[in-house]
């Protein structure tokens, strides 16, 4: 009993909230589709499944055929003075197959997401009005790309397709797995450096830079240092490197196991803490000047770019795993980390995954590739701005004291 009523009640409430923001709308008149029009059709939907069991199909044909014929006496006979859009008629069908939800054993929280997407979708009017107008040719292509390498592609590959090379096993499905990673910190990182602005605009524009590439961004910020100020660029220098290492993490959380994630997680979370410390006290000088890292949402060459120095590295890292003692995989993350820390992490990750080296080897391996992607990026510093030297190095002293005494506690 206690159900009926807790179903009966979120499909009105579906269908009173659609009606009020359609009377809400700023071309809402009396004739129009409002509250009472909208609650009716959400107790059909209701009564479809919970009441008469058998009639959902033949009432949701009704709905639909209502809808189009609605849109089409409304545009031809009653609208002299405008043309009514089809969003609100296409409201009603959308309202029933909510409501109906509630009777087939559909969880609630789902159904109250799948409203309030529904809301906002049609609350947000001008400003997808306004996001569409800014759209480029080339994002909608490079958003075709994100789909197809999510949606396409990835199930497309078999997990068990590998190629076995003597001294390591390489999977296909685990290539594409990182394709898919950069991908989406690639297209999310581009949309929001686009539309972000003021102060916080350079930190957060910084950090999801720091999340593509971190040295790609501050060899971008050094290499115009005539247009851009020391206090500027040490910002991005310290927020891209924020952004590294969340990087890594999420890389991490999902090539290995729990676990060992759980393990390795301090001496990361003490070089954010003090990372973000030092940004904080110096933002001071930071200017509002918008930072653009990211020209494309889907950077093909760049993804290509990172693939290709992602599987030379791990082949490398597998051949001296393989033919030398684990010390030297220090050296090979370290000159890997200069390149790609990401890159290192996944080929240690990988290695582990394989029992080919030890947990200790793993965790110093990760180290070293954070230490040395940190490391090109402070001489970077250095070079273009010599006369901040004591400030330039604090963030690899801050971070190589952090990692090791992380990577001491957590591998006790």
């Amino acid at each position: 009993m206690n159900q009926f009523f807790i179903a009966l009640f979120v499909s009105l409430l579906i269908g009173f909230v659609a009606g009020v923001e359609r009377q809400m709308s700023s071309n809402y008149t009396k004739k129009d589709i409002g509250a009472r029009d909208l609650l009716i059709v959400a107790l059909m939907g209701f009564l479809s499944t919970n009441i008469l069991e058998g009639s959902f199909v033949m009432i949701f044909a009704f709905i639909a055929v209502l809808s189009l014929m609605g849109f089409w006496l409304y545009n031809t006979h009653h609208s002299k003075d405008k043309v009514g859009g089809f969003t609100t008629f296409l409201t009603l069908p959308a309202v029933f197959l909510l409501s109906s939800l509630t009777g087939m054993d559909v969880p609630i929280w789902q159904i109250l997401v799948f409203f309030g997407i529904l809301i906002l979708t049609l609350k947000l009017k001008d400003e997808w009005q306004a996001f569409i107008d800014t759209l480029k040719d080339r994002e909608i292509v490079d958003f075709i790309l994100f789909v197809l390498v999510l949606f396409v592609v990835t199930p497309l590959i078999p997990q068990e397709l590998t190629w076995d090379l003597g001294f390591y096993e390489l999977s296909a499905y685990f290539v594409w797995k990182i394709v898919s990673i950069i991908s989406i910190l690639s297209f999310f990182a581009h949309f929001f450096t686009k539309y972000l602005k003021g102060q916080r605009a350079v930190l957060l524009t910084s950090f999801l830079g720091g999340l593509v590439s971190s040295l790609g961004t501050i060899y971008l910020v050094t290499k115009s240092k005539s247009r851009i100020s020391h206090e500027n660029a040490f910002a991005v220098f310290v927020a891209s490197g924020i952004g590294s290492i969340a990087r890594d993490v999420v890389i991490i959380y999902f090539l290995v196991a729990n676990a060992v994630f759980v393990k390795l997680l301090l001496p990361f979370i003490f070089s954010e803490f003090l990372l973000v410390s030092l940004l904080f006290f110096s933002m001071g000088g930071v200017e509002s000047k918008k930072i653009k890292f990211i020209e494309r949402a889907m950077p093909v060459k760049t993804i290509l770019e990172f693939v290709i120095t992602f599987v030379v590295i791990i082949l490398i890292s597998g051949l001296i795993s393989f033919y030398l003692p684990e010390s030297y995989l220090y050296v090979s993350s370290f000159v890997s980390g200069v390149i790609s820390s990401s890159a290192a992490v996944v080929a240690s990750g990988d290695l582990f995954a394989q029992d080919l080296i030890s947990f200790n080897v793993l965790g110093w391996s990760f180290a070293a590739a954070v230490f040395g992607s940190l490391f090109v990026r402070t001489v970077l510093m250095v070079k273009n701005f010599p006369g901040k030297f004591a400030k330039n190095i604090m963030p690899i002293i801050l971070v190589g004291s952090a990692m090791s005494i992380g990577m001491f506690v957590a591998l006790a």
